[in-house]
């Protein structure tokens, strides 16, 4: 909900500030504004006299661009389904396929070891106690020196 408004006013953002700086236009310098010695932006009620249609315009045209864009999106969604509804089903071959790719996705994932991490530093620096292993014993090269890629469960 405050996604979209914000999503609202953001769209909207040009349209106020351009009346805003209208307004700071009439506001600020319609007073000194003359015609044939004729001054007919001098008294506040005449500003806003010329400010009020243009708010009146301004938020019929915030309006009308909103229901557009939501009977465009409607549009775009009606067409979306009709041409999933103009699809052919899957064929056998292509469901098995599909839920053997399924199988296989589910199976990688409950195989997976998690996050594999590497961590530098002398021995007794704290790298178990960082990671919170305590009880296992990490994987060794040849040489001794422990590898830094994975841990033995």
């Amino acid at each position: 909900m405050l996604l979209r408004l914000l999503k609202n006013l953001l769209r909207a953002l040009p349209l106020v500030v351009g009346l805003y700086l209208l307004t700071l236009l009439v506001r600020g310098h319609g007073p000194r504004l003359s015609i044939d010695a004729v001054s007919p932006l001098a008294h506040d009620w005449q500003q806003w006299l010329l400010l009020g249609p243009l708010y009146l315009g301004g938020l019929l045209y915030f309006c009308w661009a909103r229901r557009q864009r939501k009977r465009r999106e409607l549009h775009r969604v009606e067409a979306a389904q009709q041409a999933l509804q103009g699809l052919e089903p899957p064929c056998a071959r292509e469901r098995r396929l599909r839920e053997r790719l399924e199988r296989w996705r589910l199976e990688s994932q409950a195989g997976a070891s998690g996050p594999v991490f590497l961590l530098l530093g002398a021995a007794g620096a704290g790298k178990r106690s960082l990671m919170g292993e305590r009880g296992r014993r990490p994987m060794t090269c040849s040489r001794g020196v422990s590898a830094p890629f994975r841990s033995w469960p």
